[in-house]
């Protein structure tokens, strides 16, 4: 089933991210097409799940475990990619680090952390270890986030990344033949293709979500499980 991202619509639940000022709104994306979870198209398989979480929605805010969200712009379900939506005015002074990789996509509004701000088709990868801080959605923000692992949130000065921090404009980056690698488990593609397994399949800038082994025609990011 293609799933419309930007719809309003879409179910979910508030949680108060650990430092935050004021819940955000979370919706799971299970990454199979299990019972109560979307499934693709006749004839595409399914894959089974990567998960969002750690840095800023996860225990950290874009996360705590089971029910992770972190502290500035993603969310996680265990093996589910989360949407949060930051209502207006949420902040998270509290600094600190996550013990997991965040990757997420900004689809509305506006989202602030470390003094980088994201705006709407931008990519971010914030790599464990990394010093998060001064994090806020003064007009709200609506993200798709992913955790590279169990997200675990840890007040703290330490500013300690595995690698660096990544910021990519989805829509208007260039895409070399055969892909621009965002992350270890992502990717940028523009020429449709059958994947080897199947994989989350969001379309840039329509911001839908499926779980395909095909990529179709346009820009799309490509997410595996592993």
């Amino acid at each position: 089933m293609l799933i419309d991202l930007l719809d309003a619509g879409l179910p979910g639940r508030d949680h108060l991210m650990p430092g935050s000022n004021r819940p955000v709104h979370l919706t799971p994306l299970p990454e199979t097409g299990s019972a109560g979870g979307p499934s693709s198209p006749a004839g595409t398989a399914l894959s089974d799940g990567m998960a969002s979480s750690g840095g800023m929605a996860s225990s950290e805010g874009a996360g705590s475990s089971g029910e992770t969200v972190s502290s500035d712009g993603g969310a996680s379900f265990g093996g589910f990619a989360s949407l949060v939506r930051y209502p207006v005015g949420w902040s998270r002074p509290e600094r600190g680090h996550c013990l997991a990789g965040e990757e997420f996509v900004l689809l509305e509004g506006e989202l602030h952390i470390s003094g980088i701000s994201y705006r709407p088709g931008h990519h971010a990868w914030i790599p464990a270890g990394a010093l998060r801080h001064s994090c806020s959605a003064p007009g709200g923000a609506l993200v798709l986030a992913f955790a590279a692992g169990e997200p675990a949130w840890v007040p703290s000065d330490l500013d300690v990344p595995d690698g660096p921090s990544l910021r990519t404009p989805l829509e208007s980056v260039v895409i070399p033949d055969g892909g621009l690698p965002l992350t270890p488990r992502s990717a940028l593609l523009d020429t449709p293709v059958t994947l080897d397994q199947p994989a989350a399949v969001v379309t840039v800038p329509a911001w839908t979500w499926e779980i395909s082994a095909f990529v179709p025609d346009g820009r799309v990011l490509v997410r595996w499980t592993a």
